[in-house]
């Protein structure tokens, strides 16, 4: 089944990954064949509420489902979902070298994981899922350096010294550390002056007179 995936709204973009009920190829196939049990079953998981069972076959996956509205009126819905099977050329030795995909009932698009959404399963993208991480706020230049120099156990305060190596760190890694450190630091400092700012980002007042420039 092949099809355009429909536009996106604002409103619809919110929805989370974490909300819906999936299924990964892992849980249906192991070593390049069909795990050998009975149905996966979901059962009151959504929304919307979903109970369904799922039987692996070596080239498709039967899908009973009943979806239920707000009110609790349930929705029976069987469908199949088709599986190919890909070659792992990195892993050769894994599954006989290969290794099961789904087909999206809407876009037909190949993926390892497919969620319950509008009666069926579709992929993250057709069902306009987004990842719970794609909401959270990326820390700042100066926060990066900050957290580096809570993990050395000194102070956060870009202003005090570097802290000094702690025991079990390997000479290595507490370099690698202090040139991250740098790193962003500087990018702090770069960016506090494009937008004409004499400090750093989320300091108040002058610089100590040990860190000013005459």
């Amino acid at each position: 089944m092949t099809g355009q995936r429909p536009q996106r709204t604002r409103r619809e973009q919110t929805r989370l990954t974490s909300d819906y009920p999936s299924v990964s190829t892992g849980q249906l196939y192991r070593q390049g064949r069909p795990i050998e049990q009975p149905p996966l079953l979901f059962t009151d998981v959504g929304p919307p509420q979903v109970e369904a069972a799922l039987l692996a076959r070596a080239d498709h996956v039967e899908c009973r489902a009943f979806f239920h509205d707000d009110r609790g009126r349930p929705t029976r819905n069987d469908f199949t979902v088709d599986v190919t099977w890909r070659a792992i050329e990195n892993l050769p030795d894994a599954g006989g070298g290969v290794r099961p995909v789904f087909h999206c009932c809407s876009c037909d698009g190949t993926f390892r994981t497919l969620f319950f959404v509008g009666m069926t399963l579709m992929c993250r993208k057709c069902a306009r899922l987004t990842y719970p991480s794609q909401h959270r706020r990326r820390p700042s230049t100066l926060e990066r350096a900050e957290e580096i120099r809570l993990q050395l156990g000194g102070e956060p305060s870009v202003w005090a010294p570097f802290p000094p190596r702690p025991s079990g760190w390997s000479e290595e890694r507490y370099e690698r550390a202090r040139r991250r450190e740098e790193m962003w630091r500087h990018r702090a400092m770069m960016r506090a002056l494009s937008v004409g700012r004499r400090n750093l980002p989320g300091t108040r007042g002058e610089a100590p007179a040990a860190a000013r420039v005459d």
